[in-house]
């Protein structure tokens, strides 16, 4: 996949686990990876990584990996998830909301149609929990001494759509039930 990549101009990947949106709403139970399947593509991911080291092959999760080079930790400037911190989608309609995965008027914080993106993006109000750290990062991950450093901890559209306190692809938990 790296050639066909690299051949099409392409000088970085970001792989990011299935998570409960559009079709994968569904069937996401059925379709997720098993904690062995999931530990197995972190250790092919770092074989690619250690294959193509001219190659960008970024994740949000690797604890794995001894490496720290930015491509295997989370975000460079935030260091968990982007949502609404250093990223946020648009939706053909102008409307602003802070991740791809929370669709529906709820998370629009505006419309670029009526408003400017600096307005919309400097107002903390209007981003909810996308930027109340006190609610967006699990209690198991403000724990962690991975967060941070090789795991962008917990995903709002995952804790919302299992309606739990844990993340699911928590590594750490996910090695438990391999053992």
């Amino acid at each position: 996949m790296v050639k066909w990549l690299k051949d099409a101009g392409a000088n970085a990947l970001t792989l990011i686990p299935l998570r409960p949106a559009g079709n994968a709403v569904e069937e996401f139970y059925k379709n997720k990876l098993t904690p062995t399947e999931y530990k197995n593509v972190i250790e092919r991911v770092n074989g690619i990584r250690e294959e193509h080291k001219d190659f960008s092959v970024a994740t949000c999760y690797d604890i794995l990996s001894t490496a720290s080079n930015s491509d295997n930790v989370p975000s460079y400037w935030s260091k968990m998830c982007m949502a609404g911190i250093e990223a946020a989608c648009i939706s053909p309609a102008g409307n602003l909301r802070a991740c791809i995965l929370h669709q529906g008027d709820k998370y629009n914080v505006g419309n670029l149609k009526t408003s400017s993106l600096g307005e919309l993006w400097h107002d903390d109000s209007l981003w909810g929990i996308f930027r109340d750290m006190n609610k967006r990062v699990l209690d198991q991950c403000k724990d962690c001494k991975d967060y941070t450093i090789k795991c962008a901890g917990s995903c709002l559209a995952m804790v919302e759509f299992t309606r739990s306190t844990e993340e699911i692809y928590c590594f750490k938990h996910l090695n438990n039930k391999i053992a």
